[in-house]
């Protein structure tokens, strides 16, 4: 079998096998965006929220930073290969993420919910924005370390951008019920990272992807909450807009770790 063939086997039965998995259910209710990052760290993670700033340990593996991966040894192309990942992936995240608020904006300039409702509009905006300074600084860090962004890219952001207008017309409670499910899961998945991250040594090396993606995380966290605020338990389709959705985020997570 050719080996774009066994490429395209292997993504494809990752995506089938997120597709199958139940929808994980909802945590506890998020923090605040002012509360200790220490309390959301996934198992493992004993790093402080500020040593980010300090010298990595002496027995700490070299930067990726702007390094060739024909430079690199074998450990270091692997070490780069996961990081490059975890970096795509995330950036595909973000634009997807800007996409959807762009998309329940659009509906909202033209539905009567943002007249009756400016509060939720203003918070729909605000979070835009900060998907915004996420997107930005993937389109910052993918360079700096040699990674190609999906091939997908415009296949996510239209998705994003009809999910958006979808959940819109639906009214301003299931747009923030699509909000719970998108965030839940790319909170979820920087949670997960950040314990790969602290298993592989790239937490060490990379100190600086490493608070992005606990700062993003937190962030994150807020956005669910905001929408929590704004009555997305309150649709009545709650619960299946949440299981469609997360779902699809997962499958669309597998994709883009890869291409």
């Amino acid at each position: 079998m050719r080996p774009g063939c066994r490429l395209a086997q292997r993504a494809w039965l990752s995506t089938a096998a997120a597709a199958s998995r139940p929808p994980v259910p909802l945590p506890p209710p998020p923090i605040k965006r002012a509360t200790p990052l220490g309390d959301v760290r996934p198992h493992g993670d004993t790093t402080n929220d500020d040593d980010a700033a300090a010298p990595p340990p002496q027995d700490a593996a070299a930067s990726l930073v702007n390094r060739s991966p024909a430079l690199m040894s074998a450990a270091e192309r692997e070490r780069h290969e996961e990081l490059a990942s975890m970096l795509r992936v995330d950036h595909a995240g973000e634009l997807a993420a800007k996409a959807i608020y762009a998309g329940q904006l659009a509906v909202a300039e033209l539905t009567p919910w943002q007249r009756h409702d400016h509060a939720a509009a203003a918070a729909l905006r605000e979070m835009k924005d900060a998907e915004q300074v996420h997107l930005d600084t993937f389109d910052e860090e993918l360079p700096r370390y040699g990674v190609r962004p999906s091939a997908f890219l415009g296949i996510w952001g239209a998705a994003g951008f009809a999910l958006g207008v979808g959940t819109a017309l639906l009214g301003r409670q299931s747009a923030m019920a699509c909000h719970v499910a998108v965030e839940h899961v790319i909170a979820e998945h920087y949670t997960e990272q950040l314990a790969e991250m602290h298993a592989n040594g790239l937490g060490a090396s990379e100190p600086k992807v490493r608070q992005i993606f606990r700062r993003f995380r937190d962030e994150e966290l807020g956005h669910m909450e905001t929408a929590q605020e704004h009555g997305a338990k309150d649709s009545p389709l709650y619960g299946p807009i949440f299981a469609v959705v997360s779902g699809g985020c997962r499958v669309a997570v597998e994709v883009a770790k890869r291409l």
